[in-house]
């Protein structure tokens, strides 16, 4: 119909170059997070277990996946015994007289599962390093997450760049080594904040009014 607009411009999957910087995004979030794990790996044997968690996580983190591989959830309870030890030398937590309530279960249960294989089964690490590789993969995953959110502005290699540049702030490094208890929900929240989900619901324009005018002129986060 003359005088209708037919055409309105290239969408952003159809922008010249959109698929190449797409590219250049994932292979610096998988560059970051590979270098992440490969760097931080020998450093974990620089850290011990912690005092709150050596009362609570490490033990009871054994002793709940040992109940669940061997189906034997009905007993978990102060004294539970497991099923089989992990290959020593491997340190004795005792959690029987930390309350059960202040353990975080998802981290303590990856943290023996990664024991369980790493240092039990296959030999490839010691004990307390493969304790604290869950913890790694978190970091990973955390660098891995603001290189996707600051490629989307400000380019992937200058958002790998900055995020490398943060990760060396001391307080950062340490707790993505062995800090089982707050690092990961610290990842996981900004991981949530970062998922597409959120980053649309950021992006949609939200209408606001006033005594004086109205208009669509703001952008912020519905959550």
């Amino acid at each position: 119909m003359k005088g209708s607009r037919t055409d309105a411009g290239p969408t952003a999957a159809a922008r010249p170059g959109s698929s190449g910087r797409s590219r250049r995004l994932v292979l610096a979030v998988l560059a970051v997070a590979v270098l992440c794990v490969a760097l931080g790996t020998p450093l974990l044997g620089s850290y011990g277990p912690t005092w709150d968690l050596a009362l609570g996580e490490y033990g009871y983190g054994h002793d709940w996946l040992d109940a669940v591989e061997h189906g034997r959830t009905a007993e978990l309870g102060p004294g539970y015994v497991r099923s089989a030890e992990s290959r020593a030398p491997h340190p004795d937590f005792d959690g029987s007289r930390f309350p059960p309530q202040l353990v975080y279960p998802l981290g303590a249960m990856a943290s023996a599962l990664s024991c369980d294989l790493l240092w039990s089964a296959w030999g490839v690490l010691p004990a307390m390093s493969a304790h604290h590789v869950p913890v790694l993969l978190c970091l990973a995953a955390l660098l891995a997450t603001l290189v996707l959110m600051g490629g989307r502005r400000l380019g992937p290699w200058a958002a790998a760049g900055a995020v490398l540049a943060a990760v060396g702030q001391p307080q950062l490094l340490a707790h993505g080594l062995h800090n089982l208890k707050d690092f990961p929900e610290a990842v996981l929240y900004t991981c949530s904040r970062g998922s597409p989900t959120a980053s649309s619901s950021c992006a949609r324009p939200v209408a606001r009014t006033s005594p004086n005018t109205s208009s669509r002129d703001g952008r912020r986060c519905s959550r």
